[in-house]
């Protein structure tokens, strides 16, 4: 293996004592022995000093496979420190892979040691994504939220600029009334006022929620089955079924949809998420949902 720093490409190779500032013997002492043995030996636990001794030596070899292992073994409980330790070397590809999987698995990660560090430019950019996704839906990504006002030092400050990125038409009207309108902080900003108010005028209009095509009602994550449930009215006996009618809500059309309808009424599955759209069609009310314990398959 070569390394830059001792074979003549940095002034400093001509010294008899190079100061490395900033290093610990931990990640030195892996280092050394990839030397004699050429085995990289990185664990969660000590790539946070492996890496910045492999940043300093220049050895390309070295820094791909820690490239590669830190991609390959990105979590909720270490990407945040990884991505600081990214950005305080410039690793671009690093950094774009980790942020990446924060934006799909933020919600995850708001118990983590670094939560509270992330940015508000950073955490409007993750809560603004689409393809965010959580076992609750739009409900996680309040919460989350929440907890990252919760750990700021001025939250009152960044509450509206935050909120905004919340689709609160997808979070419950319960929770909205008793949980969202008693949290103080939102309800003295009536920017945040106006969103929640939205968000239930939304949800008490029931026949015109399909006329709502934009941020208010706009589904994440839609990578997951999606089912459909149908409210109906039959001879004065009502009842609901639900349906797995496609594998992507965006690409189905009122036409196909009601196709599927047609070929599969007769086989209910579980009605398994809260609706995130209401299209109604003829007699029948139909309730769009995501599955979204699949998304990540």
């Amino acid at each position: 293996m070569s390394y830059p720093l001792f074979s003549g490409r940095y002034k400093e190779s001509g010294d008899d004592i190079i100061s490395m500032k900033g290093i610990k013997a931990s990640g030195l002492e892996v280092i050394l022995e990839c030397m004699y043995t050429t085995s990289l030996n990185l664990t969660v636990d000590n790539i946070l000093d492996v890496y910045p001794v492999a940043e300093l030596l220049q050895n390309q070899d070295v820094l791909r496979f820690c490239n590669t292992w830190l991609k390959e073994n990105i979590s909720p409980e270490h990407c945040l420190s990884w991505l600081k330790m990214a950005e305080e070397f410039n690793n671009e590809d690093l950094i774009s892979a980790l942020q990446s999987f924060i934006m799909t698995n933020l919600t995850h990660m708001d118990r983590t040691s670094g939560f509270s560090d992330i940015s508000r430019q950073a955490m409007c950019k993750y809560l603004s994504f689409d393809g965010l996704c959580s076992p609750n839906g739009e409900l996680d990504v309040y919460k989350t939220a929440e907890r990252w006002l919760d750990q700021q030092e001025n939250p009152h400050d960044d509450v509206c600029v935050v909120m905004k990125h919340i689709r609160f038409a997808g979070i419950n009207a319960n929770f909205l009334i008793k949980e969202v309108m008693g949290n103080d902080m939102i309800m003295e900003k009536k920017e945040c006022r106006d969103l929640v108010s939205e968000a239930l005028g939304y949800h008490s209009d029931l026949y015109g929620q399909p006329l709502y095509n934009g941020r208010l009602n706009k589904p994440r994550g839609m990578v997951g089955l999606v089912s459909l449930s149908l409210a109906y009215d039959n001879g004065g006996r009502s009842g609901m079924h639900g349906y797995q009618i496609a594998d992507n809500f965006t690409k189905m059309t009122l036409t196909s949809l009601e196709h599927k309808i047609h070929i599969c009424r007769n086989i209910p599955i579980p009605f398994v998420y809260e609706s995130k759209c209401v299209v109604p069609v003829n007699n029948f009310l139909f309730l769009f949902a995501v599955d979204n314990r699949c998304s990540t398959l």
